[in-house]
């Protein structure tokens, strides 16, 4: 909920199909250790999106202590829009 929030994208681009999902770290204190996709749409201005999204969403809630580990050492992998 705390990313889709942070998620802006034109109307036409979620009617089209598109679609994205991507692998990010998250450290302790809720910040980006790395994000790579893992599936990028065929639009750059789509995958842009998903990025500005997690840039804008940072810093991410505290994960909860027993999540901690897996946040910031294997990821957490999003899909977009879902």
């Amino acid at each position: 909920a705390h990313l889709n929030r942070h998620w802006r994208v034109p109307d036409w681009m979620l009617s089209s199909g598109l679609s994205a999902r991507i692998l990010v770290r998250i450290s302790q204190d809720g910040q980006i250790i790395s994000k790579k996709f893992v599936v990028k749409s065929s639009s750059s201005d789509f995958n842009e999106s998903v990025e500005r999204a997690l840039q804008d969403a940072e810093p991410f809630p505290t994960p909860p202590p027993r999540l901690s580990r897996l946040y910031s050492e294997e990821g957490i992998e999003w899909g977009f829009p879902k």
